[in-house]
């Protein structure tokens, strides 16, 4: 039980890694992939976070990065009970490249219509994208890694039922289950 509750204490410590580091990781990474798939029909131009293709501007924002996403996939996998920190580790590679790169055709997409339609195309496809298909993409991906990996527990679920397992009001009812 000792090794458990460890286990579980160091996953909930890791749940609360703020949001800011993914940006910090991602958004170069998510520019730079960006920028070079554009290179093919383009001639992007990059200042700072900024992307100019064909005489329009794209700032690449936290929220094109899509660091909740990555987030969201982070927590059901620390709050996943049952697996190795090795299925840990490989679960974040996996999603997280997985979400990466539809993220960057996504953003790669939305230029090449602002650029072919406009920006009322562009800002029709971009609500699209952003109210629906990113969650729907999260959503594929986890199912997706969960299959894969064959993991069977249910991330938060399986810790709370383990916790009142290991309760006192649960040996508590098991003695009384048994005197009747």
């Amino acid at each position: 039980m000792h090794k458990d509750l460890k286990d579980l204490g160091l996953r909930l410590v890791l749940c609360f890694l703020p949001l800011s580091w993914i940006a910090a990781l991602f958004t170069p990474l998510t520019i730079s992939a960006t920028v070079l798939l554009l290179q093919i029909g383009y001639d992007p131009v990059v200042i700072g976070q900024t992307i100019i293709v064909q005489e329009k501007t794209f700032r690449i924002i936290e929220a094109c990065v899509a660091s909740g996403a990555y987030y969201l996939l982070w927590l059901l996998i620390l709050l996943t009970r049952n697996i190795t920190w090795q299925q840990r580790t490989k679960l974040v590679i996996v999603c997280w490249s997985s979400l990466w790169a539809f993220n960057v055709l996504r953003i790669v997409g939305l230029i090449v219509i602002a650029d072919i339609g406009g920006w009322d195309a562009f800002d029709a496809v971009h609500l699209l994208l952003w109210k629906l298909v990113a969650g729907v993409a999260v959503a594929i991906i986890w199912i997706g890694a969960v299959s894969y990996y064959h993991i069977k527990s249910i991330p938060v679920y399986d810790d709370l039922k383990w916790l009142w397992q290991q309760s006192l009001f649960a040996q508590k009812n098991k003695k009384q289950q048994k005197r009747f």
